[in-house]
């Protein structure tokens, strides 16, 4: 909920649009659920989080990913498209958006352990992820976005081991 709140006015001041972030599900599961519970072809960005030894992972939904980028290049936020890889040009006009939701939710674990998070690269396959172990679990936290591309969002699910125990 934190995070939801941190990220909420991130986007709020990145795409200069009134909306609102809300945490709809907090939950453990296996890094194969995970991965299959994402639309293929998906809209994902895996990072590295140092200290931890594996990354993590978000996804956005294609329809509030390309309302993004629209809005961050002077549009309304039109949502128009077909999924597939994003471009170089842009993953880098996402980067204020991505580094706003990454920095959330490092903030949220920073009274535990300081992480520093680094985009590691794109991914379009959801199972070509294949960073973690299948059987390794993941901590998921799902949001859905209200007043700016309605009722899509993302997920960003951060590898439980190296946190476990905090």
């Amino acid at each position: 909920e934190q995070a939801a709140r941190v990220i909420r006015d991130s986007l709020r001041s990145a795409l200069g649009e009134d909306l609102d972030v809300s945490l709809v599900r907090l939950e453990q599961v296996r890094f194969q659920a995970f991965k299959e519970r994402q639309e293929e072809p998906c809209c994902g960005f895996v990072f590295d989080v140092r200290p931890l030894r594996y990354p993590a992972y978000l996804t956005l939904d294609f329809q509030f990913a390309y309302g993004c980028v629209d809005r961050l290049l002077g549009g309304k936020g039109e949502t128009a498209g077909l999924g597939r890889d994003l471009t170089a040009t842009e993953v880098s006009v996402l980067s204020d958006v991505l580094d706003g939701i990454v920095e959330a939710h490092s903030g949220a674990w920073e009274r535990y352990m300081k992480l520093t998070p680094s985009l590691r690269r794109t991914v379009s396959v959801p199972r070509f992820m294949r960073d973690v172990r299948r059987d390794d679990t993941v901590l998921v936290a799902e949001y859905r976005i209200k007043g700016f591309c309605e009722g899509h969002g993302f997920r960003f699910a951060m590898p439980l081991p190296g946190l476990e125990g905090l």
